[in-house]
């Protein structure tokens, strides 16, 4: 099934030249077009020779920093808007956390920092994950739109930045 997190894989492997911008845009319409099908963009560039193993690994983690460091801003956009905590105290956190090495997610350590209620972690969380959720379906309409070739899916230039 085509996936957000395909898009990120596929603009990743591009921008990093892990693979061919023409075949990450054949294998992102072909994965679009398979519905039901359980297999990554990572997976098919291993599968049709366009990508090493080993790079798809990597291609894999990064994607899931992404979609996590994705999940966490929409998470903090929603907590200094909606919940009253001031950004400075969310800096402290966030400075504290990124020198002791970072927590599976922000919204547990400002719950367990005692920035916000339990109730409120539970309203944030559900209002974070339909906003990603809205997100995550524009993202996919656009490119099948634009044919795959948004961004840094297009032929990377010597002379300009993707």
């Amino acid at each position: 099934m085509f996936t957000a997190t395909d898009v990120v894989v596929g603009k990743i492997a591009v921008q990093l030249q892990f693979a061919p911008a023409e075949k990450v845009r054949h294998e992102l319409r072909e994965l679009a077009g398979e519905e039901g099908r359980e297999v990554s963009l990572a997976d098919r560039l291993v599968a049709c020779g366009a990508c090493p193993a080993a790079r798809a690994a990597e291609l894999k983690e990064l994607a899931g920093h992404f979609e996590a460091a994705r999940s966490d801003a929409a998470f903090l956009r929603l907590l200094e808007r909606e919940a009253g905590v001031s950004a400075e105290s969310v800096g402290a956190l966030l400075f504290d956390l990124s020198r002791k090495g970072w927590p599976s997610s922000v919204s547990a350590a400002l719950l367990d920092a005692d920035l916000i209620t339990s109730e409120q972690h539970g309203q944030l969380q559900s209002r974070c994950e339909r906003a990603v959720s809205k997100e995550t379906r524009q993202i996919i309409e656009r490119y099948r739109k634009d044919d795959f070739s948004g961004g840094s899916l297009r032929r990377p230039s010597s002379s300009a930045a993707t």
